[in-house]
């Protein structure tokens, strides 16, 4: 009998029946990742938005749409991290039917935000590499601010049907008691089938593959271009390489944050 209340008790752990060290750990890794997702994004934008930075010419282009990423980080961070630990911990949903509904629709906006953004940037090294002149007057600030206006306004639309689909329900248990849980209500199976294709599709397969292939291109530009500094004084030549390891360390980090944000998105995909 006391094994089955406590079955039942929807402010029981999950994991009790595991024991106590086991929501230790879960607790203790999701504060790690917060401090270290929250300080360095928090230090990502100070570092973007000082003076120094708006010197360098090589990150001014890019500078708003890295501060982006930056935001769709600390918007999983503070707002889905701690929530999704205490639904991880706990049977119950304690948090009502306003963020049963938010909740997943911050997630997934933010993800599909970061990933389009990482499109952008993509496109945007690919022209300043193989075409420096026509890429500093077409990326201009304006229009850098209106392309995120537009990567938030589409991941919003590709994500709206979460709003609407996630649902506090409740499951009856014994007598008057009842669970209260948080789960996508579709009125057909095969529509939730159809829209998770579709999530997949749009924000792992397309972004992931055109951004391999674009970060491919301009990173053979950049190591075929190391051969051209015979022509240079060496002063010059000095420059020129120092900016090429620049370029090339920026293409490997891109390529990493694509192969990161696809695997996040799957990640939360499967939730």
């Amino acid at each position: 009998m006391q094994r089955t209340g406590l079955l039942f008790n929807p402010w029981q752990p999950q994991n009790a029946s595991l024991g106590g060290p086991t929501t230790i750990a879960l607790t203790v890794m999701y504060i790690l990742a917060f401090i270290v997702g929250f300080t360095g994004n928090v230090m990502s934008i100070r570092v973007l938005t000082s003076r120094r930075s708006k010197r360098l010419p090589g990150v001014s282009a890019t500078r708003s749409l890295l501060i982006n990423l930056a935001v769709c980080d600390l918007m999983v961070v503070c707002v889905c991290m701690p929530i999704t630990l205490g639904h991880k911990i706990y049977t119950a949903w304690v948090y009502g039917d306003l963020l049963c509904r938010a909740v997943p629709f911050i997630q997934a906006v933010s993800v599909s935000a970061s990933v389009l953004s990482l499109t952008v940037i993509s496109v945007n090294r690919y022209y300043s590499v193989h075409s420096p002149l026509n890429a500093r007057s077409f990326f201009t600030r304006r229009k850098i601010l209106w392309t995120i206006f537009v990567v938030w306004v589409l991941s919003s639309g590709i994500c709206a049907p979460l709003i609407f689909m996630n649902k506090r329900d409740e499951i009856p248990l014994i007598g008057d008691i009842v669970l209260p849980i948080c789960r996508e209500i579709w009125p057909q199976a095969k529509l939730k089938q159809v829209y998770n294709v579709l999530l997949f599709v749009t924000l792992y397969c397309i972004p992931v593959t055109f951004n391999l292939t674009i970060s491919f291109l301009t990173g053979r530009k950049l190591w075929h271009a190391s051969r051209n500094f015979s022509d240079f004084d060496p002063h010059s030549q000095a420059m020129n390489s120092s900016r090429l390891k620049m370029r090339k360390k920026i293409a490997k980090m891109m390529d990493g944050r694509t192969v990161t944000s696809g695997y996040i998105s799957i990640t939360i995909w499967k939730m």
